[in-house]
């Protein structure tokens, strides 16, 4: 049947493909242009990280606590708990006497 299609209308043309650099060069420049500003986007990004995390750093540290100073004038446990504590482990060495010397500290 095909051939008897081809015998009534026989086709004379030849169909080809013609490639165009022209295009494929456009596209390889588009697509470096791409590359090339995805690294910038990455360089700034992990820049940027790196400030803001040492700057968070910075910024969160807050006023730090006495320390107990073994040669200071109250007990360690004076110290630490101030008129809550008991005076069953209190040092001889401990300037404790009244409540209101906590508020010194």
């Amino acid at each position: 049947m095909a051939d008897k299609i081809l015998e009534i209308n026989p086709r004379t043309e030849l169909a080809s493909v013609k490639e165009n650099n022209h295009n494929v060069d456009e596209i390889v420049n588009k697509i470096s242009a791409l590359e090339l500003q995805i690294a910038s986007l990455s360089e700034r990004f992990s820049s940027s990280r790196t400030r803001s995390s040492s700057n968070s750093r910075a910024r969160s540290r807050g006023r730090s606590r006495k320390r107990f100073d073994p040669n200071g004038k109250y007990c360690y446990y004076h110290f630490k708990f101030g008129k809550k504590y008991f005076l069953d482990k209190c040092k001889p060495s401990c300037n404790w006497k009244q409540p209101e010397n906590f508020r010194e500290q």
